[in-house]
């Protein structure tokens, strides 16, 4: 007799450590109401706890980075009105000696 392997969605892997957290029932109670291993259970929570990592990660790597471009673009605004303040001050200056 020839044993297939179970295939299982994304969907229904989602749903079984969905349940696990939410419902705070052990490994052994979830995987035997769902007919799945124990060992199963185990490795999908912890692919899908390494996945929401890495998007964490990459979500924030981009907020970062769009962080830095809006420091740069600030930065040469400031350095721009500066320039237009001293400039300012210096007709002010040059027309005052004339009063």
């Amino acid at each position: 007799m020839e044993r297939r392997r179970r295939r299982f969605t994304r969907e229904f892997k989602l749903a079984a450590v969905k349940e696990l957290r939410t419902t705070g029932a052990t490994l052994a109670s979830v995987s035997q109401r769902l007919g799945v291993s124990i060992g199963n259970l185990s490795q999908w929570r912890t692919q899908l706890d390494a996945e929401s990592r890495a998007e964490r990660q990459n979500s924030q790597s981009g907020s970062s980075a769009t962080n830095v471009k809006d420091v740069a673009a600030l930065l040469k605004e400031i350095a721009q009105l500066k320039e237009e303040r001293d400039t300012l001050r210096k007709a002010l200056t040059y027309l005052a000696k004339d009063l």
